[in-house]
């Protein structure tokens, strides 16, 4: 018998954030993306996207100095996908593990420990091609006071990760920003969703998390203030650990897709991961 479902709080809007005076300087702990790194260079023509290769290539010694160290054979990356629709972080894993045993030999796994979403269509789909050990239905289905998730494919609820999560995934809706939507921001149910996916990443602690959304979050108002702002700001304070990045306009172009679809993304890695990253950029 399954056991009794978890009450989860929902994440709302966190009280002690209010949108930042003008001019207020970037949050601690964000570093700025002025200067394009090589890998956002086109990587080739549409008919035939080498992403992956190009990505390796240009990481280079750099991502040589983690492979048969770090990076073994024997590795096995967990990655927990939020709001995963199409499983789109696994297709790339597996395009980046496969261009890192093309170019060093080493043969990296990836596992899908758990994949959340909820739309049918998309929990079944990543079952059917990626096998994840957890598939939950619900973001908000989370009890962070004693650190459970309810599972609908074990039919119980499991505690999460508080360790051992290599990647976090989160494609958070984009409906409240979108300039196809109502651009309604935080005053959308959706829009709180990206609160949820903050209180995750700070319970379960992952290497390297991942947010995506539309390039609109960073719109300013007339006060010169934006929504990404105040999740920037909010990061910084309950994410102290990590070290963060915005990535604006990326666009599947880049990678040699004939797709227009520019998107921000919000990276961050641990600070002893980003240290051990630089240990080997700069032996």
């Amino acid at each position: 018998m399954p056991s009794k479902p978890v009450q989860a709080k929902l994440m709302k809007r966190p009280a002690m954030m209010k949108r930042p005076a003008r001019a207020a300087s970037k949050p601690l702990g964000w570093i700025d993306d002025s200067t394009p790194p090589a890998w956002r260079v086109p990587a080739g023509g549409a008919d035939m996207p080498q992403w992956a290769h190009h990505w390796a290539n240009v990481l280079g010694d750099h991502l040589g100095g983690l492979v048969g160290t770090t990076l073994t054979s024997g590795t096995t990356l967990n990655v927990w996908s939020d709001c995963g629709g199409m499983s789109t972080e696994m297709l790339a894993l597996g395009d980046i593990t496969a261009a890192i045993g093309a170019r060093y030999g080493v043969l990296v796994q990836s596992k899908l420990y758990c994949f959340c979403d909820n739309q049918r269509p998309c929990r079944e789909m990543a079952v059917a091609n990626h096998a994840p050990t957890h598939v939950s239905d619900d973001i908000n289905s989370r009890n962070f006071d004693d650190g459970t998730f309810e599972c609908s494919l074990c039919e119980t609820t499991h505690l999460m990760p508080t360790f051992g999560l290599d990647i976090y995934v989160c494609c958070f809706p984009c409906g409240p920003w979108s300039k196809s939507g109502k651009r309604l921001g935080f005053d959308d149910a959706d829009g709180n969703l990206c609160w949820q996916a903050i209180a995750s990443i700070k319970h379960m602690q992952p290497n390297i998390y991942v947010m995506e959304n539309v390039v609109a979050i960073g719109d300013q108002n007339e006060l010169g203030e934006s929504d990404l702002d105040i999740i920037k700001s909010h990061m910084a304070q309950c994410l102290p650990g990590y070290t963060h990045l915005v990535v604006t306009g990326i666009d599947p172009t880049l990678s040699g897709y004939p797709v227009r679809k520019s998107r921000t993304l919000l990276i961050g890695g641990r600070s002893e991961v980003i240290t051990l990253w630089h240990s080997y950029r700069n032996p």
